[in-house]
């Protein structure tokens, strides 16, 4: 049962947003050290050149962009739920189920298989110029190589089972982890302005939190409002 005095995470940051900008007035007045205020003119021009690309450019919304398409596209075409009917009840699939379950995962197989030799062969294609992985094309690329690899078990998949027939439907595919995904993506957008607004009223510094404490809280938040976001979805 819904209350009436919860919340949603997206309002519960508007609001929040809402004092943060009260705050800063109010520590400009008093002169709370570090604080800046963002009513100000020049604050006010620098988050509004930078609120939208704070969001866009955030490693975490590509990261969850990208890898929607993949499980997504696994949950479509039907791949997810025949693989936790086979493992977990008494349900027997049927002989076209059972083959397109063999596909996929040969598929799967082969392209992580053709993936490992590119990664660990002489050439280097993947790796940095001293020949590591760190910021190297494979680090920057991890979440899309493994979203490509689920994306094409799960079109393998689909058209095994026929519940797939045309392109139409592999695009359907893609399409289905993005729209689930809707959600994590308009209350990570009032998360981040919020965050942001915080960060530049500078009154982050002046409660004298260390940045570890600060990383914690972000991602914590982060990882705690999604929950409640979805929770409540899943058990319908």
């Amino acid at each position: 049962m819904k209350s009436r005095f919860f919340l949603h995470p997206a309002i519960l940051f508007i609001t929040l947003s809402i004092i943060v900008v009260i705050l800063s007035w109010v520590g400009s007045i008093y002169r709370w050290e570090g604080v800046r205020n963002l009513l100000e003119a020049e604050n006010t021009r620098w988050l509004m050149l930078n609120m939208s690309s704070n969001f866009l450019t955030h490693p975490l919304f590509s990261i969850v962009f990208i890898g929607a398409i993949g499980i997504g596209t696994v949950f479509h075409s039907g791949l997810y739920s025949t693989c936790i009917r086979r493992w977990s009840s008494h349900t027997k699939l049927t002989q076209k189920e059972r083959r397109a379950l063999f596909t996929a995962g040969i598929g799967l197989l082969l392209y992580f298989g053709i993936l490992a030799v590119i990664l660990f062969n002489t050439t280097g294609l993947l790796h940095n110029i001293l020949g590591t992985w760190s910021d190297s094309p494979f680090s920057h690329s991890v979440v899309l190589l493994i979203s490509t690899g689920f994306t094409f078990s799960g079109v393998l998949f689909g058209f095994a089972t026929e519940n797939y027939l045309s392109g139409e439907d592999f695009f359907q595919g893609m399409v289905y982890g993005l729209r689930k995904s809707a959600p994590f993506f308009v209350f990570f957008f009032f998360f981040s302005v919020f965050f942001l607004l915080v960060t530049r009223s500078g009154i982050l510094s002046f409660l004298s939190l260390s940045d570890d404490a600060i990383t914690y809280a972000y991602y914590g938040c982060i990882g705690l409002f999604t929950l409640l976001i979805y929770l409540p979805h899943s058990r319908k």
